[in-house]
């Protein structure tokens, strides 16, 4: 019974007893004690509830730090107010640094076109899209009234004729 005793004082006070001091912690006729939690409604379980915010309080910090040192250049301090600090209007107002704008080398009003060497058929491809190309626009004319077939031209030449001669 002493011993149950002793070992409650020594979880309350978080020190060595005694009886334990010189023995290897995992002392078989100990180990039971140690490793065990005390019972749900027994006085000691009790008190550590009641401990605990006390000891998460010592170990953590009250609060986080309002301004982060890397922060502390573009805030300002209130004389009034010491421990708040205000944020400078100004110096956050252009977040984003833009670069200074580089005139280019070369002149915008001078086309500089490169040279592009094609192949013999890639420049075949190009001459069969380009007629295809005419071609379209030509019948695209000729469905809109704007422009004339070859057959219509020559059948209006052949119309003019005869009143050429008279």
């Amino acid at each position: 019974m002493e011993k149950r005793a002793e070992r409650e004082r020594e979880r309350e006070h978080g020190g060595e007893s005694q009886s334990m001091k010189g023995r290897p912690a995992g002392d078989g006729a100990h180990a039971d004690a140690q490793c065990s939690a005390p019972a749900a409604g027994s006085p000691v379980q009790k008190e550590e509830d009641e401990q605990t915010p006390e000891f998460s309080a010592k170990i953590w910090a009250a609060q986080p730090p309002s301004v982060e040192p890397w922060d502390a250049c573009i805030l300002k301090v209130d004389a009034s107010r010491p421990d708040e600090i205000l944020p400078q209007e100004d110096a956050l107002d252009n977040l984003v640094e833009h670069p200074v704008p580089v005139r280019p080398v070369l002149d915008a009003s001078t086309n500089v076109i490169i040279n592009m060497y094609l192949t013999k058929q890639e420049r075949k491809k190009l001459r069969r899209r380009k007629r295809q190309e005419k071609e379209r626009e030509k019948q695209d004319k000729i469905r809109m009234g704007t422009a004339f077939s070859a057959r219509v031209a020559a059948e209006r030449k052949e119309r003019e004729r005869p009143l050429l001669r008279s």
